[in-house]
């Protein structure tokens, strides 16, 4: 897994921080999507819509300035919740 760097839009608190696998959501939108892969060194991620839909979700790019929250237990309730 990557960790996003000091130089990412996330940095200042820890729980901020992005790692494979998590859950976002995006300035955009408030869907729930999964971190697929990040590059931070082009402030770039990848995501696919969650939860997953029955024959897959296409995976796309954005910048990290597109995340808006990773609050993990937040996003856990909104799912057990859904």
């Amino acid at each position: 897994m990557t960790a996003l760097t000091a130089s990412s839009p996330l940095r200042g608190s820890p729980s901020r921080d992005l790692h494979q696998g998590d859950c976002i959501t995006l300035s955009s939108d408030q869907q729930i999507y999964q971190v697929i892969g990040i590059d931070d060194s082009r402030d770039l991620c990848w995501v696919r819509r969650w939860p997953l839909e029955r024959h897959g979700s296409p995976v796309f790019e954005i910048s990290l300035q597109q995340v808006e929250s990773n609050d993990q237990e937040a996003l856990r309730q909104r799912i057990k919740n859904a």
